[in-house]
């Protein structure tokens, strides 16, 4: 049996047997509960000057996943991952490369301070 769910999918009865032999009926839903986190912050030179253009990477280092974003014109970011242990890559051409690790947990919104990098000479 199938009902049309708001979201444009379905959500369908399951049969499930319990215990005592007898089968009950459950409601499976297709959307899934994500273990969804926040990594947000600004980039910025070694002067304050916010820096567009600049690589964001995240790479979850239990499933070797990676997420990236690129910084706007205001040197913003925001990356949406799951939960666990990252390790935070920031890289602009000619700027020193900055990494950091960060543990992020349900529901958290982890804001990675200004990361300033450094021109090379």
């Amino acid at each position: 049996m199938e009902i049309p769910s708001q979201e444009g999918g379905s959500h369908e009865l399951e049969r499930r047997q319990v215990a005592d032999g007898r089968s009950r009926g459950c409601w499976r839903s297709p959307l899934r509960v994500t273990q969804d986190a926040t990594v947000s912050g600004t980039v910025t030179d070694s002067s304050g000057g916010v820096l567009p253009g600049v690589t964001v990477t995240a790479l979850h280092e239990a499933t070797g996943n990676t997420f990236v974003a690129v910084t706007n014109e205001r040197g913003a970011f925001r990356l949406p991952v799951r939960t666990g242990a990252f390790r935070i890559t920031v890289e602009l051409p000619n700027f020193a490369t900055v990494n950091r690790t960060v543990e992020l947990l349900l529901g958290q919104t982890a804001v990675v301070a200004r990361k300033s990098l450094r021109g090379r000479l």
